[in-house]
């Protein structure tokens, strides 16, 4: 299992935002949908992750239901928010669970991905709002390229 290293706010326990425990539950029905389906491997990967902790919870949740091969990857334009990721998860040592987070563009990202190489894709809101418009059906087709699930992280407006 991951040992997590505590990060207030981050991975320690606490109150999850209404967002967080939505965003949580469909993590956890498309994990048990996959596990119910024979499958022990899962690609998961964050655009806009921010500081890791969404993309931290789920693959903590996918090794508790049994996975054994786990890989995640977060990508933020933030370099700081980012290094903040990567110290949340540096003391990890589980062969299970490989994760990677990285200072990038968000359809950057999107094209560097195989096709259909996605199991779950999760995508801040606010990221793909900043985008232009024409940015935005790229990132829309790319999106449907790569991804079997898309779960949008960020409250409607």
């Amino acid at each position: 299992m991951a040992s997590l290293a505590p990060l207030p706010g981050l991975v320690a326990p606490r109150v999850l935002s209404p967002d967080e425990r939505r965003i949580a539950h469909l993590i956890d029905a498309a994990l048990l949908e996959m596990q119910a389906a024979g499958r022990h491997a899962v690609r998961i990967v964050d655009i806009g992750c921010r500081s890791g902790a969404t993309l931290i919870r789920a693959l903590v949740r996918a090794r508790g239901l049994g996975f054994v091969a786990i890989e995640g990857r977060g990508v933020d334009l933030s370099g700081d928010d980012v290094m903040i990721a990567r110290w949340a998860t540096r003391t990890w040592r589980d062969p299970a669970i490989g994760v990677a987070f990285e200072a990038g563009d968000i359809l950057d990202a999107l094209a560097q991905e195989e096709d259909a190489s996605v199991d779950i894709l999760l995508c801040a809101r606010d990221a793909l709002e900043r985008l232009p418009i024409f940015a935005r059906r790229a990132a829309a087709g790319e999106i449907r390229r790569i991804a079997d699930r898309l779960l949008l992280k960020g409250a409607h407006r």
